[in-house]
């Protein structure tokens, strides 16, 4: 757990919280606790909130709090936290609601930012396939601001296309593909309801890619004799801000003829002078290709 998502909770002292420990303390894995504040160590000047350590309380059997530190520790780091759940009531009084909400605006704005940042480096590093697929399980709302009307639906993609953000939105009568960001759109946009929510979808989609298994043309860049790129180590690219090496598809190992995301393809890479066999997914066009718009 990070001290970030610890401060997330807003604990007041006093409260009572079901603590999830990262290992096993003297053979306890979880129990109730009551927060009590915070201490610091070190000089005075706490720097930012990773100087903080919360301090708990044990609980008794009845579940009532008593006097006696947690499993004897002065304090605990964030990091020994697996998770924490509040058990007491979130105490919230008109200050702090409006405080939160002159927060969100705030980190609403950082937000935005942060995808527009994001998004363009990505698309530095994928020229081809500047476009990150959402599982649609796993959506968030939006709305389509067409000329006359609009369409509530869900983003199932984003990406970044000569300088701007665009997206795939799902509505109840069609998938409209790269509809730009309302914020640059003069006629038709979209609108993301909650951005910060899109950015943690984000981040989740990288750990865990999505590629939409049911558009049985999504590979169809994938053919003998197709030079194309090869993200072989995502991890060096995104850091060194370069896209991966060209290399030439050698023979696609499909039972049906179709290409689906972990088809193995083997291509042969001119850097390494070998051949490779990797799977689908990890290879995409050399250049963005235009795809007509479903309507």
């Amino acid at each position: 757990m990070t001290s970030l998502e610890f401060l997330a909770l807003a604990l007041q002292v006093g409260d009572k919280v079901h603590i999830y420990f990262d290992y096993n303390f003297n053979g306890v894995e979880q129990c109730d606790a009551y927060f009590m504040g915070f201490r610091h160590y070190g000089k005075a000047l706490i720097r930012d909130f990773q100087d903080l350590s919360p301090v708990f309380y044990e609980a008794d059997q009845d579940g009532k709090p008593t006097r006696r530190l947690l499993q004897g520790a002065t304090s605990w780091s964030t990091c020994a936290l697996r998770h924490v759940r509040r058990l007491s009531p979130l105490k919230l009084t008109a200050n702090a609601v409006m405080a939160m909400c002159d927060l969100k605006e705030e980190v609403d704005r950082a937000s935005h930012d942060a995808l527009l940042t994001y998004m363009a480096d990505y698309a530095r590093c994928h020229p081809g396939r500047p476009k990150i697929f959402l599982d649609p399980d796993n959506s968030i709302s939006a709305t389509l601001q067409d000329k006359y009307c609009s369409y509530s639906g869900t983003i199932v993609a984003i990406s970044f296309v000569d300088g701007k953000l665009h997206f795939d939105i799902s509505t109840e009568t069609n998938l409209e593909k790269d509809v730009p960001d309302f914020r640059d759109a003069s006629r038709c946009g979209v609108i993301v309801e909650d951005e910060t929510y899109l950015l943690k979808l984000l981040f989740g989609a990288l750990k865990e890619p999505y590629y939409p298994e049911d558009d049985e043309t999504f590979f169809d860049y994938i053919r003998p004799g197709a030079k194309l790129r090869w993200n072989d180590n995502p991890y060096y690219i995104e850091r060194s801000m370069k896209a991966g090496p060209t290399v030439t598809v050698v023979g696609i190992t499909s039972k049906d003829g179709r290409v689906a995301a972990n088809t193995p393809v083997t291509i042969f890479s001119s850097s390494r002078r070998t051949r490779v066999t990797v799977n689908a997914k990890e290879l995409e066009p050399l250049e963005l290709q235009a795809r007509p718009n479903k309507r």
